[in-house]
């Protein structure tokens, strides 16, 4: 990024995604910026799959917050199935699902290196934010500065957030999420999983739950498979209200039962993908989901995860991170005035985010808490049952058209 003549002073809370995709976004509206990280290691050993639409890839990369060269492994169709009562395979639907799969790691990477290293702070601890009558204070470290507008970027226990909505507690779903990633080539008796696995992704749904498979770069280029279950977890264990990673002590009492669920209602190519992942790579964290009255409020504004918090079916995470990024650009290039651009971004960016959480609940309903019968699904009943998941919102991976090939049963 070129030293643009400074608008104003603007702080971003949060380095990952979010916050690194703000920091470009003020930079090129002609503001001097500092981002704060609290971690001192590299953000970059973070492995696990991300996905976003293709044309915002495109925007991203035109618009100077993604290099071209970023790995990303293309999906263009989704295949479902399940193990029917016999124990048999049974593939019901390939859907069109066209969408670009990241490393998180080297997507965070792609965004770091456009922001310059006097710019993003690692390792700097924030305090306390507060308002003033030109601005805002942010303490770091025992010392205060004083800026325009701060954003925060700084996830889902963002100490900005309260400086907007007041306070706020994000729901619990009922339901958790165990995931891992893996080297393709490390797997064994897995070829019939990973032969649908190359430019596709799949579902394999089971009574009170599905994982979620597809293929994403990793450093050096090579396959790997991200996959996700989601399920509810046993009612004898509390899992507590912590949107963290599990603990140790959570992780022993839950990996009995998640294995007995993939051992028994997943097809044996496609459970040991899960089965060989190694234990150092898997993580369980209960889902959570936060609606907001707005999102933004001088002299603060939201993004990422510290705004609207949405479940990962909707695969939007890193999505909204980047058009909430590419939206505090040009709110702050169209206004000379910090309130306004604010309140313009509120109105642009606030009902998106509610409305991708709404989504997520009812794919949740939908694919966890109340599952279809699987076994009597096919690919009409599954398109019906899609859609009206989905009630018209047009969501990158349920795409109603696959530049590979049409929907079709199996």
């Amino acid at each position: 990024m070129a030293t643009p003549s400074p608008q104003g002073k603007i702080a971003v809370i949060g380095g990952s995604i979010a916050g690194c995709a703000a920091a470009i976004a003020a930079y090129k509206a002609g503001y001097e910026v500092t981002l704060y990280e609290r971690s001192t290691g590299d953000l970059a050993e973070r492995g696990f799959g991300i996905c976003l639409p293709n044309t915002l890839l495109e925007t991203c990369i035109e618009a100077g917050y993604l290099d071209e060269s970023l790995p990303v492994w293309d999906i263009y169709d989704r295949h479902w199935f399940t193990l029917d009562k016999q124990g048999e395979h049974r593939h019901l639907w390939t859907s069109p699902s066209r969408m670009a799969a990241f490393n998180w790691g080297l997507l965070w990477k792609s965004l770091r290196s456009r922001v310059p290293d006097d710019v993003y702070r690692l390792g700097s601890s924030v305090s306390e934010v507060r308002p003033t009558d030109d601005g805002a204070v942010v303490v770091v470290d025992g010392a205060e500065h004083h800026y325009d507008l701060v954003v925060g970027s700084d996830g889902y226990k963002s100490i900005v957030r309260g400086l907007v909505v007041g306070d706020t507690t994000p729901n619990y779903s009922g339901y958790v999420t165990w995931r891992g990633v893996v080297d393709a080539d490390a797997l064994v008796d897995c070829d019939e999983a990973l032969e649908q696995l190359t430019s596709s992704a799949a579902t394999a749904g089971f009574d009170g739950g599905h994982v979620m498979y597809y293929p994403i770069p990793g450093p050096d280029g090579q396959r790997r498979i991200n996959w996700l279950m989601y399920t509810t977890p046993p009612e004898s264990v509390d899992i507590g209200l912590s949107m963290s990673y599990a603990s140790a002590d959570l992780e022993a009492q839950l990996t009995p039962f998640f294995n007995r669920i993939v051992e028994e209602t997943i097809s044996p190519s496609w459970a040991r993908i899960v089965q060989q992942t190694p234990d150092t790579i898997k993580a369980f964290q209960p889902i959570f989901d936060l609606e907001l009255d707005r999102c933004a409020a001088a002299p603060f504004v939201l993004t990422g995860d510290a705004s609207t918090i949405t479940r990962p079916h909707t695969a939007s995470g890193g999505t909204k991170a980047l058009e909430d990024a590419l939206c505090l650009e040009e709110v702050l290039r169209e206004s000379d005035d910090v309130r306004d651009a604010v309140a313009v971004y509120n109105e642009r960016r606030n009902d998106n985010g509610n409305r991708l959480v709404q989504l997520g609940r009812r794919l949740g309903e939908n694919q966890v808490l109340s599952t279809p019968d699987w076994e009597n699904m096919d690919a009409a009943k599954l398109s019906d049952w899609v859609a009206a998941t989905v009630a018209g919102h047009n969501v990158y991976i349920y795409a109603q058209e696959s530049v590979k090939a049409d929907a079709s049963g199996g």
